[in-house]
């Protein structure tokens, strides 16, 4: 299971006190805590279920670990900027209303022109 919030305040209470995440307060600092956190959960449950059911040795598992670990977070990086950069090139497009939201017109001839 991946950790919860109050698995990982215990640490975010300590990091506070060292003067971290005091002007937002501690969700950005929990956030940040459960992606490592959970990235590692997921990580590790692949490991144990490839060192069961795999024909692999573990000195090969072991060695693919920091493959795994590294080329997973390259590719979470890079598709976090791609959402980021698909995000802001469509709030760029909309058209701002005089409520604060936006409008998607645009997105109609978007499909038209697409299709």
């Amino acid at each position: 299971a991946c950790p919860t919030g109050a698995v990982v305040m215990p640490g975010v209470m300590l990091l506070q006190a060292e003067g971290y995440g005091r002007k937002r307060g501690p969700v950005p600092l929990m956030m940040g805590a459960l992606v490592v956190e959970s990235g590692f959960a997921i990580w590790a449950a692949t490991f144990l279920l490839s060192a069961i059911t795999s024909d692999q040795s573990m000195s090969f598992l072991g060695a693919m670990a920091p493959v795994q670990i590294i080329g997973g977070s390259i590719i979470g990086i890079v598709a976090g900027f791609l959402v980021h950069a698909s995000v802001w090139l469509v709030r760029n497009e909309a058209q701002r209303l005089p409520s604060g939201g936006y409008s998607f017109e645009h997105l109609g001839t978007i499909r038209k022109t697409a299709i």
